[in-house]
């Protein structure tokens, strides 16, 4: 063992730091400290952290959220809302547009593929929260309704009508009704997943009651209340007869 002095604070005597002596032998590697010596701050890359995850163990309706939540952001791009002219049975034109014409179809988009976004993140165990389930649940049912609206919101507030014989015919498309079902789709998975998690949750709640957990502070228990014992009053005697004579 070698002494080292090491300087102390202002005004101190320093200090002996023991360090080990090396191994008989032993040379530094390349880009090695010596022997003894801490490496600097930084030196060393902090441990790769790998991502495992048994596809086996994942829930079905975890696939049904995220296929339907990347389905419904392609079909968006499909027909969503189209409108057609047309005179005497005669069809003049027509045209279509994407749901992200719309308020509500492309929010209703967002919504879907965020729920698909949740349910990844939480199978690969990036945000593996316990919230994770219902915050998936409130973006499918929010991307439900606003697909749902879609069908009675048209953009730019056009309407089927007839005007001198040229009728104006707006409807939807074959992009909006797969978006509708996939939004059905979306909204039931998530609620499978909310329910599974709540059941799984159960358990966990039972074994570690809230009393159990480490610190936790044991209830209070008031001793019972003691009531005095009754006393009854003295029976009155009655007077003492005088010896007869």
């Amino acid at each position: 063992m070698s002494d080292t002095p090491d300087a102390g604070w202002p005004g101190q005597p320093p200090v002996n730091n023991p360090q080990p002596n090396p191994q008989p032998g032993w040379q530094p590697q390349p880009g090695q400290p010596p022997y003894g010596a801490q490496p600097p701050y930084g030196a060393y890359p902090p441990p790769h952290k790998s991502i495992d995850v048994d596809f086996k163990t994942i829930s079905p309706y975890a696939y049904m959220v995220a296929g339907a939540g990347v389905l419904a952001f392609i079909f968006s791009f499909v027909p969503y809302y189209v409108v057609s002219v047309g005179a005497g049975g005669y069809n003049l034109g027509s045209g279509s547009a994407s749901a992200w014409h719309g308020f509500f179809g492309w929010f209703g988009m967002i919504a879907l593929l965020g729920a698909a976004a949740l349910i990844v993140l939480k199978t690969l165990k990036v945000w593996d929260h316990a919230m994770v389930p219902l915050i998936t649940l409130i973006a499918s049912g929010v991307g439900l309704l606003c697909v749902f609206l879609a069908l009675f919101v048209v953009p730019g507030g056009m309407n089927s009508t007839s005007v001198f014989g040229i009728d104006v015919s707006v409807g939807h498309g074959v992009g909006y009704w797969i978006s509708l079902i996939l939004a059905l789709a979306s909204t039931a998975g998530a609620v499978m997943l909310f329910l599974e998690a709540q059941k799984a949750a159960k358990p966990v709640a039972q074994m570690y009651p809230p009393a159990s957990f480490p610190g936790a502070m044991p209830p209070m228990q008031q001793p019972p209340m003691q009531q005095p014992p009754m006393q009854q009053p003295p029976m009155p005697q009655p007077p003492a007869e005088p010896p007869a004579v």
